[in-house]
């Protein structure tokens, strides 16, 4: 089939405007569903602005993964950090990992409600959690190198350290 003729190819009106690219946050919100994976918010670097990520684990939502402020980083093979790679080896561009980081922008807010479990399968951080009565964390938290159990209903904010 010929490509059209130019007279074919629409055009945008003269007052056509784009818009904005959108300052939405992430929102991810979970209820009545096995998850197996990890949430990451690896944004804020190289120049592209943070976004938020918001994370509810509602009543019967069971999270086995981790969830955690990043950084994303270039790896070889064997999952070492790849620093630097020639145009030949192109194939490492899509060689990336998260590893844990806040970089002061990008917060993580975890929210488990009653009937909601997070089996914490690695080391995340996260800058708010609360954990409602009734809903379970398995896993350590700390928060400036002092471990605590949270509360139920406490909102605890800072750099929080969970892990397994």
């Amino acid at each position: 089939m010929p490509p059209p003729a130019p007279e074919d190819i629409p055009t945008l009106p003269p007052d056509f405007e784009m818009l904005p690219e959108p300052q939405f946050d992430v929102r991810f919100d979970a209820a009545d569903v096995i998850l197996n994976g990890s949430l990451y918010n690896g944004s804020g670097y190289y120049g592209q602005k943070a976004k938020q990520l918001y994370v509810t684990l509602g009543w019967g939502a069971v999270l086995n993964g981790a969830i955690s402020a990043t950084e994303t980083i270039h790896v070889d093979e064997t999952g070492k950090q790849n620093t630097h790679f020639t145009c030949d080896q192109y194939f490492y561009l899509v060689h990336v990992a998260n590893r844990p980081f806040y970089n002061g922008d990008n917060t993580v807010e975890v929210v488990l409600e009653a009937g909601s479990v997070w089996n914490e399968t690695d080391r995340g951080i996260v800058t708010a959690l609360t954990v409602q009565e009734g809903a379970t964390l398995v896993g350590k938290v700390t928060i400036d190198g002092a471990e605590l159990i949270p509360e139920p209903g406490k909102t605890y904010t800072g750099e929080i350290v969970v892990s397994y």
